[in-house]
């Protein structure tokens, strides 16, 4: 007989019965922790069903979600599709609009023009004849 497996005491140091004692006391820890550990598992096997069942939800849900994105993404196309042809109307406009408004303050500019010519020419400033080479009207309304 060698040193104790259980307690590592050398054989002249061991107690009469001091095998039987140390192989009670390790069966007793065996089954004191087999039991806790059974507990542990039972306790458990709720909480990893109930993680199943959620994580089977969360699929189903992004699934779900997915196909609506799919949906949203193509109705988004559609749209974008719609909206192309009337994007290029709406910037023909936009320059047609930018053409009058330049052509409105040309215009403007001109009457205010005239009408400051026809104040110094009623205030005798400006000789009221017309210089041989004048602006045809017509010329100056194409303006």
């Amino acid at each position: 007989m060698g040193t104790c497996v259980f307690c590592g005491a050398e054989p002249e140091h061991r107690h009469p019965g001091h095998s039987t004692q140390e192989t009670t006391q390790l069966h007793d820890a065996v089954q004191a922790e087999s039991a806790k550990s059974t507990t542990l598992l039972t306790e458990f096997l709720p909480t990893i069903t109930d993680l199943s069942t959620q994580f089977d939800e969360l699929r189903n849900n992004r699934e779900a979600l997915l196909r609506q994105a799919d949906r949203l993404d193509a109705d988004i196309t559609t749209a974008e599709d719609q909206l192309s042809p009337l994007r290029t109307h709406m910037d023909e406009l936009l320059a047609a609009r930018s053409a009058v408004e330049r052509e409105l303050e040309l215009h403007s500019r001109i009457n205010e023009m005239q009408e400051r010519r026809s104040k110094l020419d009623s205030e005798g400033a400006v000789k009221v004849a017309r210089p041989a080479e004048h602006i045809p009207t017509r010329v100056l309304n194409a303006l």
